[in-house]
């Protein structure tokens, strides 16, 4: 269920077709938005444009109200007030390297930025470097944004458990195979997520203070 426009397109390829020897796309799009199929995101109301070859590209977003979901990776459908980005790709012979520059987002859950790396692999998930900072974040839904891979009675605890708090301070570091992922102990990666809290709220289980 494709939705959306287009503008100022320019589409060129050269060679056997859906694996051209070389190819561009260079076009501006507004309000695209697509349902997700198997292994491939949904999204909604993204605006932005691209340029890019076999080589490598770029793509900057701007949004307001959009959605995006990831059904392999968190539960829920995210929304954003606002979302703006800078990204770039390029080919390392069957592989990508993605840099993501200048991400900010906004909603009515948290406000922060993201920059960082991702590295395709064609043996797992792909290798990650990301930093994430929150100038706002509302503690009690938390669990939203926890990927499934962290697991059903970890999600679910942080769900149900934080029962309230604020935090104008939030770092995030991501970093290693995300085949090890969320890397026990510190083997093979890191992943820290640490907050300055306000009024914070935690029941921690039935019977515990």
């Amino acid at each position: 269920a494709p939705r959306g426009s287009f503008y100022e397109v320019a589409v060129k390829w050269a060679g056997q077709w859906p694996r051209p020897q070389q190819y561009g796309v260079k076009a501006r799009f507004v309000n695209l938005g697509v349902k997700p199929v198997g292994q491939l995101p949904g999204f909604a109301g993204v605006s932005g444009s691209i340029d890019g070859n076999e080589r490598g590209g770029t793509v900057l977003l701007s949004m307001q109200n959009a959605a995006v979901e990831l059904p392999l990776v968190f539960q829920d459908k995210l929304t954003f007030d606002s979302f703006t980005a800078q990204a770039g790709w390029q080919r390392n012979g069957e592989q990508y390297d993605i840099r993501f520059n200048d991400i900010s987002f906004s909603n009515r859950d948290i406000a922060g930025s993201v920059t960082g790396a991702f590295q395709t692999a064609a043996d797992g998930p792909g290798v990650i470097d990301l930093t994430g900072r929150a100038t706002r974040a509302d503690l009690r839904s938390v669990g939203r944004y926890v990927p499934l891979r962290i697991g059903e009675r970890a999600r679910q605890w942080m769900a149900t458990s934080i029962a309230g708090g604020a935090s104008n301070e939030v770092t995030m570091r991501l970093k290693g195979n995300l085949h090890e992922f969320p890397f026990p102990e510190g083997r093979g990666g890191q992943f820290q997520v640490a907050a300055r809290v306000q009024d914070g709220a935690l029941d921690y289980s039935a019977g515990w203070p």
